[in-house]
């Protein structure tokens, strides 16, 4: 039979049963309610869609015929068999937006009359408004207008535990269709019923699934952030036929913010399940969170199998921690161990050591845990195989990357980039990221230097005898009181403890006084003014002293390995500007700040630069090392920056999962919250027991309090490890808090009274 509305080129090559459906069935278009199809269309719709509020009413039906073109608009296609009968109805709406250079067609309902089930009948129209949307490019083009994406947009409701959900979603991803992240875009269908039957009370829109296939792209694990919008504002376009503005001014406006307020261009996009029993598929849409409407607050979720509570069976440590070290001993320095701790009972934010003893975790094995231990969606995607195609072997990236690499760092690094900084560089550790940012630096002002060329041939001969005239007299600015990693470059910059630098060669390169204000801040205002006054000074007299010579300055935004040391916003923002006054790159070492314990991914943002970092180092919470940095910062030549793995990529394809979790759960919002709750519960500790702890002070859950001494410090990290807290110290006298993003504030609770049992005992 023939078919106008599609080829038979169009069906998916391996589809047998669409194919033996094509030959079977004839599909048309209902041209106009005055077509004799339309009645009987209507009817079967009505039936199956208008009890449930899920079918616009018959007058905006007309409305819609009344409005649609030749290749845009209303589109209600019938499938007949070869008697001649109605076997199908198939809707959709096609929308052109010609400025923006996109089609969307959106899969309003789909019928196939019971006689005609499991004949391939639903397969065949499934690809109709493919094909529609074919017809309106290709108009598109004929107009002069190239590049013109092509989105099919589906909605669906929320996954429920009905096997009729489940198959379809199934179904759907057999078709190459993906689902927005409903945590980024938590799309809401319009309420349909009449007008008379709606008020502000009464709106009830219906939180859906954006079921979403880009044409052309069905292998692409995220969206453009601009279709995703499309996805909304074209689907409310079609029902504002049917609908009052009013009542789809506020879903509209939930589903938009939300997608605003996600960082970067491009928008995850989740496989549908492979399986009816798919459950690590199914897992990331099942969160009542992101499906209600009206928003309420979102909260930091428990995490299933946490322990409610520390728990201690031995001293700390216990004796098989104490058997474990000694043996360990025999190979290894095992000197610095706290704990040897049972990686699979760990959970959430508890520690489970050897000995059975249940510990509440504010180390997070110095910063590097950011949804805590054994986080349930992290496990399921290693048990669904999403990481199999790096945890068979570890590749050369710079040599041999597989896709899935190329979809990391365009997706997850890249929506999580800071600001203005569009290149990345990879590597494994922080001090690797530090090493190389600095080397990043001397290439930048070495080739400003040259007038903008490469080496020379005998800059090449003079490096191989370390005899560079130029390049050996350049030089990093650093602050007292920095860690930067100990690694032999990034030492020589490293400024926090003499026993990490002692004995080791090192640069004679300049430091300055760094300004660590005093807390509470109020009643240090004048002091710390001149204290960063001193600093900004002593940074402008180094530029001077060397002109062109100084390649980069770099800071911590807190210093971590030197004291928790703050200083203010504005001090931040003139020490920015005095590096670029002096062609001097700034360097913002994120390495223990970055991954959302002060509330945002990057510390720097609280600064509110004009001008940002020119480039900002990561590891820790991101659990792989690396910098971003401006274009000019990235080498001309090939292998300048350069190693044989350039980082990790299971700990990157890790990272994708925790961004999802962290923004799907809220947990840079969770860590602003719970890092004031704990803030405050530690200045009012230290004004109960002003003798033990002063100088409380943190963002977000990356916090400290100061003990009276060093002697002190270490009774106190000693108590508090007792107690069932671990813990670590930082500086001199310092106990430093770096839990995961996941804490609550019943954790600070339980923390409070174990610091409080300790400052008591020492008061």
């Amino acid at each position: 039979m023939t078919q106008p509305l599609l080829a038979l080129t169009e069906l998916p090559p391996g589809d047998a049963k669409a194919r033996a459906a094509w030959d079977r069935y004839a599909l048309s278009l209902v041209a106009s309610p005055e077509d004799p199809s339309f009645e009987a269309a209507y009817t079967v719709l009505h039936d199956e869609f208008a009890a449930k509020g899920e079918l616009e009413t018959r007058p905006a039906l007309l409305a819609y015929f009344a409005s649609a073109g030749p290749t845009t608009g209303y589109k209600l296609v019938v499938a007949r068999d070869e008697a001649g009968d109605l076997a199908a109805v198939r809707d959709c709406h096609v929308s052109v937006d010609r400025d923006a250079r996109v089609v969307v067609v959106f899969l309003s309902h789909a019928v196939v009359l019971p006689a005609h089930r499991r004949t391939g009948l639903a397969s065949l129209l499934r690809e109709v408004p493919a094909s529609l949307g074919r017809r309106a490019v290709s108009e598109l083009r004929e107009q002069g207008v190239s590049d013109v994406d092509l989105v099919l947009a589906a909605e669906m409701e929320p996954v429920a535990e009905s096997e009729e959900t489940r198959v379809r979603l199934l179904v759907y991803g057999r078709a190459g269709f993906k689902i927005i992240d409903p945590r980024v875009l938590p799309y809401c269908q319009p309420d349909y019923r009449e007008h008379a039957l709606i008020d502000a009370d009464r709106l009830r829109p219906v939180p859906l699934l954006a079921v979403v296939r880009w044409v052309g792209h069905e292998t692409a694990r995220a969206l453009p952030r601009h279709l995703a919008a499309a996805f909304v504002e074209h689907l409310y376009r079609v029902v504002s036929a049917h609908c009052r503005e009013a009542d789809l001014a506020p879903p509209r406006a939930h589903t938009l913010d939300t997608l605003a307020a996600f960082s970067g261009p491009l928008v995850p996009l989740l496989e549908p399940p492979s399986s009816l029993h798919d459950e690590p598929a199914l897992a990331p849409l099942l969160h009542t969170v992101v499906h209600q409407y009206p928003p309420k607050t979102m909260t930091t979720p428990r995490i299933p199998g946490e322990p409610d509570h520390l728990e201690l069976k031995t001293t700390i440590p216990g004796p098989r921690t104490e058997e474990l070290r000694q043996r360990h001993s025999a190979i290894q320095d095992a000197r610095t161990v706290h704990v040897y701790q049972d990686a699979k009972k760990s959970r959430g934010n508890y520690l489970v050591d050897v000995d059975g003893n249940v510990l509440l975790d504010v180390y997070g094995h110095i910063a590097c845990l950011p949804i805590g231990y054994n986080h349930p969606d992290l496990l399921a995607a290693w048990k669904s195989g999403r990481f199999d195609w790096c945890a068979g072997y570890r590749p050369a990236l710079g040599v041999a990357p597989s896709p899935e690499w190329v979809d990391l760092v365009t997706g997850a690094m890249t929506r999580i980039a800071p600001k203005g900084l569009t290149k990345l560089v990879t590597v494994t550790t922080g001090a690797e990221a530090v090493e190389n940012a600095l080397k990043a630096a001397f290439v930048w002002l070495a080739r400003r230097r040259r007038g903008g060329k490469g080496p020379t041939d005998a800059d090449l001969a003079s490096c191989m005898q370390n005899a560079q005239p130029m390049a050996n007299a350049f030089k990093v600015l650093s602050f007292e009181g920095g860690f930067h990693g100990r690694s032999l470059g990034a030492l020589s910059a490293t400024r926090s403890k003499a026993i990490h630098k002692v004995d080791f060669p090192a640069f004679a390169w300049p430091t300055a006084p760094f300004p660590a204000n005093r807390f509470p801040l109020a009643e240090h205002a004048a002091e710390n003014l001149a204290a960063e006054e001193r600093s900004l000074d002593a940074v402008r007299a180094v530029f001077e002293a060397h002109p062109d010579e100084v390649a980069a300055l770099i800071v911590e935004p807190i210093q971590g390995e030197g004291g928790d040391c703050h200083a203010s916003a504005d001090f931040f923002r003139r020490l920015r500007r005095l590096a670029s006054e002096h062609g001097v790159a700034f360097i913002a070492d994120e390495v223990q700040t970055c991954g959302g314990s002060t509330g945002a991914w990057w510390a720097h943002e609280a600064w509110g630069l004009d001008d940002p970092p020119d480039l900002v180092t990561f590891s820790k919470k991101l659990q792989t090392g690396g910098y971003y940095c401006k274009e000019e910062f990235f080498p001309a030549e090939p292998l300048r920056i350069f190693n044989t793995f350039l980082g990790d990529p299971l700990r990157l394809a890790q990272l994708e999962v925790i961004i999802e979790i962290t923004e799907r759960d809220g947990l840079l919002d969770n860590a602003r919250s719970t890092g004031a709750l704990l803030v405050k519960t530690l200045e009012e500790l230290s004004a109960k027991y002003p003798g033990v702890l002063s100088n409380a002070r943190g963002r977000g859950t990356f916090a400290a309090v100061d003990a009276r001494d060093p002697q002190t410090l270490a009774k106190l990290l000693e108590a508090l490890r007792r107690g069932g807290v671990e813990c670590g110290g930082s500086g001199a006298r310092s106990v430093r808090f770096r839990p995961a993003n996941i804490l609550l504030p019943r954790h600070v609770a339980e923390l409070a009274g174990v610091l409080e049992s300790a400052a008591k005992a020492l008061a």
